[in-house]
Parts: C-alpha cells; structure tokens; sequence
C-alpha cells in the first residue's frame, strides 16, 4: 500500500538524522542544490525568511521554491524514490531519480 507520509519517514534525500518535515525541506542541503543548479540561480542567504520570500522577496526565490516544492511532491509520489511501505529507497537512487524528476519541475516554473 502506498503512503503519501510515515510518521518518522526519513529525509527523502538522504540527509542523515532528518525526518520528512517541512521544517527540514526549507534547510535540506541536497533540495536547494538541485534547485541552484537546474535553474542556474546564486541563492545569497540560506536563512528560511529568505527563501519563503519573506524577505527581500524576487522572481528567483519564488521559482526556487516552486521547485522546490515540486520536486520534493514528484520524488514521494515516484515509486522509484518511496518504496512500497511508504519508506524512501536509498539516496543514491532517490537523488538519481530526483535529478531525472527536476526537468519537470524546471519546466513547471519557467526556468
């Protein structure tokens, strides 16, 4: 059976010691490299107020996180990346399939 959430799921991509929040996700190193590089942008404060676009709020930052957002939901919605317990698959694979999934969403965003 598939599940869109675990309680206690890990980071699906891999980060040790991080759980499947969105507290993580605003933080998580691995997503917003994938965002910086599909979409070519410098990102010039990692703080959270910053990439919600909370402050000094730009085009950039909101595609950013647009795609952020919409990579995370095409990696735990793949069956390649989340396996059949609702439990993400090693983060080689996740991060392979991820780097597949990011055109989509580099196309979602207009970049």
């Amino acid at each position: 059976m598939r599940l869109s959430s675990v309680d206690g799921r890990p980071c699906v991509f891999g980060c040790c010691d991080s759980r499947d929040e969105l507290v993580h996700y605003l933080v998580c190193p691995v997503l917003w490299q994938f965002a910086r590089e599909h979409l070519k942008f410098q990102e010039h404060s990692i703080q959270v107020y910053h990439r919600l676009c909370l402050c000094d709020p730009s085009v950039e930052k909101f595609k950013m996180l647009a795609f952020c957002h919409s990579l995370y939901h095409s990696c735990v919605n793949d069956l390649e990346c989340i396996d059949n317990e609702g439990l993400p698959n090693s983060s080689q694979v996740v991060q392979l399939r991820a780097a597949d999934l990011a055109r989509h969403s580099f196309h979602l965003v207009g970049g």
